[in-house]
């Protein structure tokens, strides 16, 4: 517990997966005195909580996975007209 610097913390996210759900939470933390050295932690929940569903068991088929990694060509990249290279500014736009 030493090695944790408490006042750099002010927040936490929490992600639970329980069945076929995933559930995303951002909480706020706030440090309230106690009668110890370690301060006890109030969590206030603060900006989004997300409720996610597994939706999708079946994998697609070879052409739909073919067609969904497939990567395009890269060419020649088109000439700039009006531009030219100059020494001392690189790159001269007239």
């Amino acid at each position: 517990m030493s090695l944790i610097n408490l006042k750099a913390l002010d927040a936490c996210y929490v992600v639970v997966a329980v069945n076929d759900r995933i559930y995303i939470r951002h909480y706020y933390m706030a440090f309230k005195k106690s009668g110890t050295r370690v301060p006890r932690v109030a969590l206030t929940p603060q900006g989004f909580q997300l409720d996610l569903s597994v939706r999708r068991y079946r994998l697609a088929t070879e052409e739909m996975r073919k067609a969904a990694v497939m990567k395009h060509k890269v060419g020649q990249p088109k000439k700039q007209k009006n531009v030219q290279a100059d020494s001392l500014l690189g790159k001269v736009n007239y």
